[in-house]
């Protein structure tokens, strides 16, 4: 960030925390090394979602799951920075970094 660049802070669960419905806790532990920056700093990153059982797998999320998801992290960042700035709390960054798909597109978007 001292050099002008913009991080992107990828988070996501493997397959088996999916399955065992525990992407929240997992994707709650990976934002708290986040929180801990200032407002200031935090205003900076792009937080990027991305499940890692769909990494070259062809296999994507479900549009309920990538709102399901980005609904947790918008709540935790909310919640977390709300505290140090209700205006960088609002406006933070959420990517869905490959969710995408031509077949879903459309779907996640909405």
């Amino acid at each position: 960030m001292a050099n002008g660049l913009t991080p992107i802070f990828c988070i996501g669960e493997v397959l088996e925390e999916r399955e065992a419905n525990k992407q929240n806790e997992v994707v709650a532990a990976q934002l708290a090394s986040v929180f801990s920056l200032s407002a200031e700093d935090f205003s900076k990153i792009i937080l990027a979602y991305e499940p890692v059982w769909a990494i070259g797998t062809g296999k994507t999320a479900t549009p309920a799951q990538a709102q399901e998801i980005h609904a947790f992290i918008r709540s935790a960042v909310a919640e977390s920075m709300a505290r140090k700035s209700l205006k960088t709390a609002l406006s933070s960054t959420v990517v869905a970094a490959s969710l995408p798909m031509q077949r879903n597109c459309l779907q996640i978007l909405m």
